[in-house]
């Protein structure tokens, strides 16, 4: 029988939109252990209002949910992270993160957070 549909948010923060990678190397480790009925929408400080408002519209027809917030504590996450943090606050989500900050410690308290060090360890967190 197959999984669940799940949806994974991955949250990053990129200094200019110069710098974006498509495809990191996180973002790529995660689309290989996804199966085809999951969808992983990636979000940076940059992302546009329609890359948003898919994201909300994702939330609300998702049964569950998965956060993945790949921000360093120098980051300043601004931009489309904050509202769709402070968004998701009301929605019950798995977390996980690498890098604890001032920022984020609200989020990761409501959210019970997991840690992980690499993306290695997230692939075996989510499977």
């Amino acid at each position: 029988m197959d999984k669940p549909a799940r949806t994974f948010l991955l949250f990053q923060v990129i200094p200019s939109t110069t710098d974006y990678a498509f495809g990191s190397e996180l973002e790529q480790a995660l689309r290989a252990a996804l199966t085809p009925n999951d969808t992983l929408l990636t979000l940076d400080n940059f992302s546009d209002a329609v890359t948003v408002a898919y994201a909300k519209k994702l939330l609300n027809e998702s049964t569950e949910i998965s956060v993945i917030l790949d921000i360093q504590d120098t980051d300043q996450p601004g931009g489309a992270i904050t509202p769709l943090l402070n968004y998701l606050h009301k929605h019950p989500v798995t977390c996980f993160y690498h890098t604890e900050s001032r920022f984020l410690k609200p989020f990761l308290t409501k959210w019970k957070a997991t840690r992980f060090e690499g993306h290695e360890e997230l692939i075996q967190l989510i499977q």
